[in-house]
């Protein structure tokens, strides 16, 4: 009850953003945006997008969350600006919308954060509505790092950007797992990434992925996992029995890949019978073991007892997902 009831007061915040006027313009938001916000709102909006708000567990990093849904991904921006900045809620939903609107509509001409069309871009659907909402008319132009940075410039010889490629090669390496024959597994590839990079011509896709299979490249796939952990979450319960609900699942031994705003992936690895480590690899889409950086340990099998709730992870068959995020 607690979680649903949480889930209703973010809700209705970030509702009522969508009515509000000036939000950011009161004395305490303006102090604290001409302080450091301002001249770190790019920075401040990665850390968001890439890390969630302080403390926050991987799977509640608000590009998690922008893939289930825009407004899913705008409550995370909200609540994680709110705590990295002390901007009041309606001024951090602004800054919130402002991200979600990106996402949604500037994706493709904002792969280069710092080019006109971007701009245009932004100008035409998003800047309006912020500074409506906010009440700020000087907000520093999008930096590198920023959500419209989603990949560098291409430097293939299909004409589609080289960390896609990598991208593409490792989505064909996943559906060998389900089947042999060419034509299915560059078709089942190409739709899985068309999914989450709709600017990408198909054709290019397709050419690539075929010469991923005929070069033999895909000879250096990995096996499939062995197993999942599941987190479980029993409401009414503090031993972890009767119904339950699933929260998220972890497959070993598995590479997520990100793209925006900038190349990143988190590598889950199973340590033993009884937990899992994940690690975060920033500038890099392959979980380079030289740029890992450790987030945490998880136990599977131990029940944890959060007052009127209890949740278990438990080892499951593996899930079939994609190794793509953007």
């Amino acid at each position: 009850m607690a979680s649903y009831t949480t889930g209703i007061v973010a809700l209705s915040s970030l509702v009522a953003v969508r009515n509000v006027s000036d939000a950011c313009m009161d004395s305490a938001d303006q102090a604290l945006w001409e302080g450091a916000v301002k001249t770190n709102i790019s920075a401040i909006q990665q850390a968001c997008i890439l890390e969630g708000a302080p403390g926050a567990a991987w799977y509640d990093h608000c590009i998690k969350h922008f893939m289930n849904s825009s407004d899913d991904g705008e409550r995370c921006m909200q609540d994680c600006v709110g705590k990295r900045t002390q901007l009041s809620a309606p001024c951090s939903g602004c800054f919130a919308k402002l991200s979600g609107c990106v996402y949604e509509h500037c994706i493709s001409p904002c792969i280069d954060a710092a080019s006109p069309a971007c701009a245009a871009c932004g100008d035409e659907h998003c800047t309006p509505d912020f500074v409506r909402c906010s009440g700020i008319r000087d907000l520093p132009p999008p930096n590198a790092s920023h959500m419209g940075m989603l990949l560098a410039p291409s430097s293939s010889s299909n004409g589609i950007p080289s960390s896609i490629e990598k991208v593409l090669h490792d989505l064909v390496c996943k559906e060998l797992t389900n089947g042999t024959a060419k034509g299915a597994v560059v078709s089942r590839a190409c739709e899985a990434l068309h999914g989450k990079v709709k600017f990408l011509p198909e054709a290019a896709c397709e050419e690539a992925a075929k010469l991923f299979w005929e070069k033999g490249e895909v000879a250096y796939c990995k096996s499939e996992v062995a197993k999942a952990a599941e987190l479980r979450r029993w409401d009414n319960s503090n031993n972890c029995t009767g119904e339950y609900s699933t929260l998220s699942t972890d497959n070993m031994n598995e590479c997520t890949q990100y793209l925006i705003p900038a190349p990143a992936s988190i590598c889950v690895e199973q340590k033993n019978d009884t937990a899992y480590s994940s690690y975060h690899c920033q500038g890099v889409t392959d979980c380079s073991k030289e740029k890992r950086t450790f987030l945490a340990d998880w136990a599977v099998g131990v029940c944890e007892v959060f007052g009127d709730y209890s949740q278990m992870r438990v080892w499951i068959a593996p899930q079939s997902t994609a190794v793509i995020v953007v």
